[in-house]
């Protein structure tokens, strides 16, 4: 049903139609009684007149004119208007009961795939949060090579919780478990079985499932729910507005220079009829550390020399999760591969290097190309920059 409405709404905002209009339309059109916003701020409310007896279903959906996320109250009443004057306090009644086999609750099916070689022999995935009885499944099997695949689940303190190990190679492997209390920061291993030698390498596929056995066989359906977080893409450039200075002997030269970071973290989500804004702003990073929990991809300048001054410093964080990071700063870098035996006619290459303080299963850098800049007016005139770019590599 939630589909079918979805489709329709999206079908008829692609032909055209004001999503103010089909909306309401659609809704009159599927569901007996609806509504998005009616109540208190972006709260939805709305009574009804039962007119027989029998089973009627409530159906809770995140709203259809944009993504969002987050987690919700529900309060129903029969013969009181209590919710709709905002009351929530409860008779201790059963009006309602959850239909998680409708809902599909905490049912999710995840495939990814990876490589193991004797330089890499360990692939470590961090789970999202779980629930108390959740059941988790994983399968594993060699798509190449001469890998004997070994999975290991491990609580968030690494402490072993579950194992699998395949028969031999070309073998599949399976794991399960039934979390015994609400939990996150799980993690699941893949390594190499020692049985293969030192010189193992391969490629694996690795179905993981929560509630979903049928993972063990081999052949679940990935869900739009997702069982292993997934690294967050930071968007990253760095425009150059002036060299301050260049010293040779010393291989450093001095720049002031912006930083641009974007990325997008459902955790760092609000409503924003809880501050009646648009979006937040947080004028240094210890203020949107505490009231985040330190949910930033951290960084260093690699080649930095001396104490970075900072002018101006914000993040802005919008509803949906995304945040926006700017810094204006000036600095000396180091810079040992300056090479100047072609003097006065030598071409250099200036490096501002950006290091990840996380692992990649939690940030991956991506050049922000609109963000990749060079000013018109660097202030070094015998200097002219002839090409200018951003890459991002992995050690």
């Amino acid at each position: 049903m939630r589909d079918t409405f979805l489709s329709e709404i999206n079908r008829s905002i692609s032909a055209g139609s004001d999503p103010l209009q089909v909306i309401p339309d659609l809704a009159n059109r599927h569901f007996p009684a609806w509504d998005d916003d009616g109540g208190e701020g972006y709260a939805s409310v709305f009574s009804y007149t039962v007119p027989a007896d029998g089973t009627y279903y409530l159906l809770v959906i995140s709203t259809p004119s944009e993504k969002t996320s987050g987690t919700y109250q529900l309060t129903v009443a029969v013969n009181s208007p209590r919710p709709l004057t905002g009351e929530e306090e409860s008779t201790g009644d059963t009006i309602a009961v959850f239909d998680a086999t409708a809902s599909l609750a905490n049912v999710a099916v995840q495939e990814l795939y990876g490589t193991l070689s004797p330089n890499h022999t360990l692939d470590n995935y961090a789970l999202l949060p779980v629930k108390k009885g959740d059941r988790f499944y994983a399968y594993t099997e060699p798509t190449s090579g001469d890998l004997i695949p070994v999975i290991i689940l491990h609580d968030y303190g690494f402490k072993r919780l579950s194992a699998g190990i395949a028969g031999g190679p070309n073998t599949s492997t399976t794991l399960q478990y039934i979390f015994q209390e609400d939990d996150s920061n799980n993690h699941l291993q893949i390594t190499t079985d020692p049985r293969g030698g030192e010189n193992v390498s391969g490629d694996y596929r690795l179905l993981v499932g929560l509630n979903a056995p049928e993972v063990l066989s081999g052949y679940a359906s990935p869900t739009p729910q997702e069982v292993i977080r997934q690294p967050i893409k930071v968007k990253t450039g760095i425009e150059l507005e002036q060299l301050t200075s260049i010293d040779q002997k010393n291989e450093n030269f001095g720049v002031v220079a912006n930083i641009w970071m974007e990325w997008n973290d459902p955790r760092l989500a609000f409503s924003p009829d809880t501050c009646d804004c648009s979006y937040k702003v947080y004028r240094n990073i210890d203020d949107f550390a505490s009231e985040y929990d330190d949910l930033w991809p951290e960084f260093t300048l690699f080649n930095q020399q001396e104490r970075r001054w900072t002018q101006n410093q914000l993040i802005l964080v919008r509803p949906d999760g995304t945040a926006t990071y700017f810094e204006r700063f000036w600095v000396t870098l180091q810079a040992p591969d300056f090479n100047f035996r072609k003097f006065p006619f030598d071409s250099q290459q200036f490096y501002i290097r950006l290091d990840s303080l996380y692992p990649e299963d939690i940030y991956v850098f991506t050049p922000w190309e609109e963000k990749t800049a060079i000013g018109t007016q660097l202030g070094e005139e015998e200097w002219y920059i002839t090409d200018s770019g951003a890459n991002v590599s992995s050690t």
